[in-house]
């Protein structure tokens, strides 16, 4: 009994021994991944042997071949274009078993979106920080709009790559201008397709919304706040204590009485460093009859705008654009047709504004536009530099300040004004009943053009005029006044065609005149 039990044990033991052969076999037959690539896994049965096959280089397998059961890593790079693709992984055994997966990778869709689709801005940020970034992603080239031209852009020249579809990210910088209104406004970014065969699932767009600036009453509580804005603005050397009265802080005078007392009556802005346009705050100054703005920072490499703002205050009636770096003005700026004074000096005019003539300003009796030089250049005729100032675009010598009758003042020195000064044949001239009505006229001056007949103060020195000096100008009843010697005759330098400057009559002493002006009260030969 005992070895009949021993031999049941025995078989016992070898049939549990016995198993299934083991089954070449994987965990499925399909596989995707994204667009953007990665990984994924498969499960490899085998009884032996076997090798990974792949034909296309965007694609990998981990391992490549192996023994057994396995897991495998099938690795996809990114898609490069928006249609979709596959691939064949063959997994072939020793026996010459194969087992085929199909992997499919979607191509990228057409995208274009933007990181931040609403921006908030301030009404007022310091020159060089008025811009903000976008950053757009996008897989395709396009273009952006806004209808507000307080928004201005420029798209990177980016290149895209028709062969690589992924999408990737763009920053383009924004800048805006002040917000000088007391509303909020608004604008759109528009983001579209270069072209018309691309069709994004969505078209981006960001909305701009910028603050609204303070608003400001128009008195003497007004003209306080402006007064502080426009000196803050200019970055101006000194400090105004807004804790003491306006009438006491420096540059500023204010009205004693009438309705417009306490109020700002002249102020001056002197010795500050921008390259901003004349504040906004300066429209509220409605009270005000002198505005002085003196002394930017840097004039000679400046092109400050005068900005629209001032041409609103048309109760003015001096104005000076002292050594600002102004190279031009506004087309409102003819509104201001009650100044008086008009000082443009020391800035960079190419030549004389189309907005500065008698019709513009028919009260106007001082005008000064000197030293418009960016360099100091002798000889223009072997000058390399561009835009230098000193209205050397002018034709000539601008005979239409010459026809302005009602002018007292005309200061034109030291630009680089180049030709003859004209002989104004054709001009009115001066009658003998003129002349025989007042006691120090000379008859010489019947029959001569009558220019700038009240002008108490010309200078022209140092300019590149040349040719004769005109009669006009040789017996004008106030030359002596003018002290020619130094403000009208004294020419320096060449001009722009070669020709020394100076004139070829220049007096050299004004005996010749007082032989005619016999009366003037400063001839040295009239008997006292």
């Amino acid at each position: 009994m005992k070895r009949l039990a021993y031999i049941f044990a025995i078989l016992a033991i070898f049939s549990c021994d016995r198993t299934e052969p083991v089954k070449f076999e994987i965990d499925g037959e399909n596989l995707s991944i994204g667009p953007e690539g990665g990984s994924s896994k498969i499960s490899v049965t085998a009884p032996g042997d076997w090798v990974v096959r792949v034909a296309e280089p965007w694609l990998s397998v981990s391992p490549a071949n192996g023994r057994g059961s396995t897991v495998l890593t099938v690795t996809a790079d990114s898609a490069l274009n928006t249609t979709a693709r596959e691939a064949i992984i063959r997994i072939e055994t020793a026996t010459a078993e194969r087992k085929d997966i199909i992997l499919q990778q979607d191509g990228f869709a057409y995208e274009l979106s933007v990181s931040e689709p609403n921006v908030n801005i301030p009404s007022y940020s310091e020159y060089g920080q008025r811009y903000f970034y976008i950053t757009v992603r996008s897989n395709f080239d396009f273009e952006l709009s806004s209808e507000q031209s307080w928004l201005s852009f420029t798209k990177p020249d980016y290149k895209f790559d028709e062969k690589i579809a992924r999408p990737r990210n763009q920053k383009i910088r924004v800048d805006y201008d002040m917000n000088f209104e007391p509303e909020l406004r608004e604008a759109a970014i528009s983001f579209r397709p270069s072209s018309s065969s691309v069709e994004p699932s969505s078209v981006a767009e960001v909305k701009v919304r910028q603050d609204a600036a303070e608003k400001v009453e128009i008195g003497a509580a007004g003209d306080s706040i402006s007064v502080l804005a426009i000196h803050r603005m200019l970055n101006a050397m000194g400090q105004i204590d807004p804790n003491q009265r306006m009438s006491t802080w420096p540059g500023i005078t204010v009205w004693q009485s009438g309705e417009n007392k306490g109020r700002v009556r002249s102020a001056d802005f002197s010795m500050f460093s921008t390259r901003d346009c004349i504040p906004f705050y300066v429209r509220y100054l409605t009270a005000a009859e002198e505005l002085s703005f003196r002394s930017n920072s840097n004039t000679f490499m400046n092109d400050m705008e005068v900005g629209e703002y001032l041409g609103e205050l048309t109760q003015l009636k001096r104005l000076s654009l002292w050594a600002c770096g102004i190279s031009s003005l506004p087309k409102n700026f003819s509104n201001l047709s009650n100044l008086e004074e008009l000082n443009l000096g020391a800035n960079n005019f190419e030549s004389i504004p189309d907005e500065i003539n008698k019709v513009n300003f028919p009260h106007l009796k001082a005008l000064s536009i000197h030293g418009n030089q960016r360099y100091l250049i002798n000889d223009l005729s072997n000058n390399t530099r561009v835009n230098i100032g000193g209205l050397n675009q002018e034709n000539g010598f601008p005979r239409r300040l010459l026809e302005w009758d009602n002018l007292e003042y005309l200061r034109l020195s030291v630009n680089y004004l180049e030709g003859e000064i004209p002989d104004m044949e054709d001009w009115e001239k001066w009658t003998a009943a003129e002349v025989n009505a007042c006691d120090t006229l000379p008859q010489i001056l019947i029959g001569l053009p009558k220019v700038l007949p009240n002008v108490d103060y010309f200078a022209i020195n140092l300019n590149r005029l040349y040719g004769e000096l005109p009669d006009w100008l040789l017996y004008h009843p106030k030359l002596d006044l003018w002290v020619p010697d130094i403000l009208v005759f004294n020419q320096e330098g060449r001009g722009k065609s070669g020709r020394q400057a100076g004139f070829s009559n220049t007096p050299a002493s004004l005996d010749y005149y007082y032989e005619h002006y016999t009366n003037k009260f400063f001839n040295p030969n009239r008997e006292r």
